[in-house]
């Protein structure tokens, strides 16, 4: 993972949700494998997401280690009309 000298302000990482069953969903950023959050609705698993991540890169920054850059983008496809 290609990794560079950030600050806090700088990720823009996407974000995948998924419903999990039982009305719990989950959260991911592809680039920060090792962070995921769940809640009981697709806001608050996204919430506590963000939570963590900030608190994940704090880390990295304050340890001077590298924070891997965004790469990821989000496309929508809607099949019902077609197109992107």
């Amino acid at each position: 993972m290609t990794a560079q000298r950030m600050t806090m302000h700088d990720p823009k990482y996407a974000t995948i949700t998924q419903i999990c069953g039982n009305d719990q969903y989950i959260s991911y950023h592809p680039e920060l494998p090792t962070i995921i959050s769940q809640g009981s609705s697709p806001k608050e698993s996204e919430a506590n997401l963000a939570e963590a991540t900030e608190m994940t890169i704090c880390h990295l920054i304050e340890n001077d280690l590298p924070v891997p850059r965004p790469i990821s983008f989000p496309l929508t496809i809607d099949f019902a009309k077609g197109k992107l």
